[in-house]
């Protein structure tokens, strides 16, 4: 991975991460698992898992258009990459 595609994973990471904490901690048996892997087409996959309440069910990536939103799209653009999200059921972390 070159710097081009580091610094603008990072932030992204950094994002989803930040907004997991907000929501995460400070509330008992709550966790966050963060992995970045190579899927077997050779893409950079960033994960966050957490077991937080999570994002409206009718949330969309592509029609928010808050400022952390904008930006995550932009890096994700620069990226040629895509915003995926998994719902998982209640209180569960990871895959």
């Amino acid at each position: 991975m070159d710097v081009d595609q580091a610094v603008p994973i990072r932030l992204i990471r950094n994002e989803i991460i930040t907004n997991a904490i907000k929501y995460a901690f400070g509330i008992r048996g709550r966790s966050i698992l963060v992995s970045i892997r190579r899927d077997a087409d050779n893409l950079i996959k960033p994960i966050v898992y957490d077991n937080v309440k999570g994002l409206p069910r009718d949330f969309e990536f592509v029609s928010s258009n808050t400022p952390v939103m904008e930006i995550m799209k932009g890096l994700g653009k620069q990226l040629r990459g895509e915003m995926k999200r998994k719902q998982q059921r209640p209180n569960s972390l990871g895959p």
